[in-house]
C-alpha cells in the first residue's frame, strides 16, 4: 500500500514516528486489529476448524519494523545475542537447530565410551502471550534499551493487554 502512494506521504509518516519516539507514545489506533477467521481444515461449521488471524495497520507495522531494527541493530552491533539463539537470526532457523542436536547426539553415541544423552522437551502453548513484560523490559533496560524508546516500548506493552 506504501508503495503505491505519492512520496508525499513519507514526511507526515516520518514526523509521526519521530513524535511518538519523541512523546515515548504508540498510537492506540495502530493497534486496533481487524479479526478474521481462518479456515484451518475440515467442517467449515465447526468454529475450532478456524483460526483468528490479527489485520493490523500498515503504518503501525511500519513503526514497528522500524523500532524492531533500531533495538536489533544495538544488540548485535554490542554483541548481546547470543549465537545459540536462532529466532529472528538472519540465515538461520529451526532446521540448523535440529540439525545442530542431531550432530550432538550421534557424536555422543559415536564416543568411545559412549556418552550419557539425555534431552528435554517443552512445549509452551502460546508462548508469546506468556512474556513477561515488565521482565523484557527490565532486560532491553539493563542491555542499553532507554530513554524515550523504552517508554515506547512501555507503553506498547502494557497497552496492549487492555
Amino acid at each position: 500500500m506504501i508503495k503505491i502512494c505519492d512520496i508525499s506521504i513519507v514526511e507526515p509518516l516520518c514526523l509521526i514516528c519521530e513524535d511518538c519516539l519523541r512523546m515515548g507514545m504508540y498510537p492506540c489506533l495502530w493497534k486496533k486489529a481487524n479479526i478474521v477467521p481462518i479456515h484451518k481444515k475440515d467442517s467449515r461449521m465447526c468454529k475450532t476448524n478456524y483460526r483468528p488471524i490479527s489485520l493490523l495497520p500498515v503504518f503501525g507495522k511500519l513503526f514497528e519494523k522500524i523500532i524492531f531494527d533500531s533495538i536489533y541493530g544495538h544488540l548485535r552491533q554490542n554483541g548481546l545475542l547470543t549465537p545459540h539463539q536462532a529466532g529472528f537470526q538472519p540465515g538461520d532457523s529451526t532446521i540448523n537447530q535440529l540439525l545442530s542436536s542431531t550432530n550432538k547426539i550421534y557424536s555422543s553415541f559415536d564416543n568411545v565410551p559412549n556418552l550419557e544423552t539425555g534431552a528435554v522437551f517443552l512445549y509452551l502453548s502460546k508462548a508469546f502471550e506468556r512474556v513477561w513484560h515488565e521482565g523484557l523490559l527490565y532486560k532491553l533496560k539493563c542491555n542499553g534499551i532507554s530513554g524515550k524508546l523504552l517508554s515506547l516500548l512501555h507503553n506498547f506493552l502494557t497497552n496492549r493487554q487492555q
